[in-house]
């Protein structure tokens, strides 16, 4: 949730850490949500990059349903 709602959405830190405390009554720091922004980002870039190596070798370069199958799949 947060890597998405901050780099995605553009919610502020500051509006996260309240959520953070009032949903989940959890007390987060500016720089625990950054290092999970940074942790998840590190995740994705893998991703992003199978994605991205399985587009080059489709003769449906740009379709969306090639980049599905391939999530569907697990590569």
């Amino acid at each position: 949730m947060t890597a998405y709602l901050q780099p995605r959405q553009y919610i502020p830190f500051d509006r996260m850490k309240e959520m953070y405390r009032d949903i989940f009554s959890l007390d987060m720091s500016r720089g625990i949500l950054v290092q999970m922004i940074q942790r998840l980002a590190g995740k994705a870039g893998n991703m992003y990059e199978t994605i991205r190596q399985g587009i080059a070798r489709s003769p449906y370069v740009g379709a969306i349903n090639y980049c599905n199958s391939l999530l569907m799949q697990g590569i």
